[in-house]
């Protein structure tokens, strides 16, 4: 996908913020596909809690996951294992379908 745009970027994350075209614009937005069921994925999550708080100054740099999870297995997983991206469910059929994402776990930088 490098040099396309992200299809259908509206989403809002398991605490109710939305993130759109209008309001990341001017941002770089790093894009977590995530699935709780997946070790690798949920391996990852220290490290990319580190690069969160690495940049947690800068205004500039927005931190999305996309999980294929429902919220209320999310939030259950997120309270032994606290993830500092924003967290957006049920979107298996997305990363799937219209990412055509074919590993995991993945990142996206936009």
């Amino acid at each position: 996908m490098e040099g396309d745009t992200i299809p259908d970027f509206n989403y809002t994350d398991i605490n109710g913020r939305m993130y759109n075209a209008e309001n990341c614009r001017n941002k770089i937005i790093i894009l977590n596909c995530l699935c709780i069921g997946c070790h690798s994925c949920v391996q990852e999550i220290p490290s990319l809690n580190q690069l969160v708080n690495s940049y947690k100054n800068r205004e500039d740099i927005v931190f999305i996951s996309l999980a294929f999870d429902y919220k209320s297995d999310l939030k259950k997983f997120l309270v032994s294992t606290p993830f500092d991206y924003s967290i957006v469910d049920n979107k298996a059929k997305y990363l799937t379908d219209t990412l055509e994402i074919p590993i995991y776990p993945t990142q996206i930088i936009i």
